[in-house]
């Protein structure tokens, strides 16, 4: 049975989440580590990361959303601001601190240049411009991500990083709540009215309205240029932990047997050349992946793709 992650409150918010992946990049090698940080939202990333010494263009559809938040958050540590945005939930420990910043977080920047940008729309930079992108928690809101995932790759450099994540449809709690009521979580609703968020003149800023799970993320991936490096521990869903010793050994039950089918699918497929016949096999990594504990557990789905 697949292990649980260890509990790591500092984990418990999206960038602190963030911080803990890119920690370990090795500070000589961050000043030429062109970051873009799209949508970026309230800037705790690209605060963050470029305090950390990363080269980082910060751009979100409303750029003015971060210049408030820079003026709220005025004189605070990002540690600070950190704990405010996810109600005490999230923290840098001292480790991760150590490790991004050479010590103590540092304080919020009272400004922070942030580009308009839209994820569907095309992007403002050219060819490959970045050696990392993030878009964290933005897919689900795009009603096209083919083209938006396209553009990802496009001002990437081929072999760099797009680090990616949406809310996890396959840990155990949103598999059992879509079991018996159709949506997410009991607290989920989609119509076609509530999925609007908000209006901008002709642009529909769409909310949660078009989820994706591990294998349709990996496939659109693909697709548009990106191979599936791993998949990233992300916030621990406790309800998910709980009904462990309940969902998990049908969960393994019907993953085998779906793989198993792949498995024939995927031979036949190279014995009639619709595949080449040097292509690997995915099937085996999709199944790991799929009984991983940051599948079945982690509140988000976190991948990094590199661009190929």
């Amino acid at each position: 049975m697949a292990d649980i992650p260890p509990q790591r409150r500092h984990m418990e918010s999206l960038p602190a989440m963030v911080f803990d992946w890119l920690a370990d990049v090795p500070r000589a090698e961050r000043p030429n580590t062109r970051v873009l940080d799209l949508p970026g939202g309230a800037g705790l990333l690209a605060a963050g990361l470029t305090a950390a010494g990363f080269d980082v263009v910060y751009a979100d559809l409303l750029p003015e959303y971060g210049k408030q938040y820079a003026e709220k958050m005025r004189g605070m540590t990002l540690d600070e601001a950190m704990r405010i945005t996810s109600r005490g939930k999230g923290w840098l420990s001292e480790s991760v601190q150590q490790q991004l910043f050479g010590g103590p977080s540092p304080i919020f920047p009272e400004s922070l240049p942030c580009e308009r940008a839209d994820l569907e729309a095309p992007f403002p930079w050219k060819d490959g411009q970045f050696d990392v992108a993030m878009c964290i928690e933005g897919i689900e809101h795009v009603s096209d991500r083919m083209s938006m995932l396209r553009e990802f790759r496009r001002v990437l450099k081929p072999g760099g990083s797009l680090f990616i994540s949406t809310p996890n449809l396959l840990n155990l709690r949103s598999r059992f709540t879509m079991l018996v009521s159709g949506f997410r979580t009991f607290a989920s609703w989609l119509d076609e009215y509530s999925g609007v968020q908000m209006q901008i003149g002709d642009r529909v800023y769409h909310g949660h309205a078009f989820m994706l799970d591990y294998n349709e993320m990996r496939y659109s991936l693909f697709h548009a240029g990106f191979k599936v490096k791993r998949v990233l521990a992300s916030p621990t869903s406790r309800s998910s932990v709980a009904m462990k010793w309940l969902l998990w050994p049908l969960v393994w039950l019907g993953t085998w047997r779906i793989c198993k089918r792949a498995d024939y699918i995927f031979e036949r497929y190279r014995k009639t050349g619709k595949v080449p016949a040097d292509a690997p096999s995915p099937v085996q990594e999709i199944r790991r992946h799929l009984m991983s504990p940051e599948l079945l557990y982690g509140k988000n789905l976190a991948v990094e793709a590199e661009a190929f």
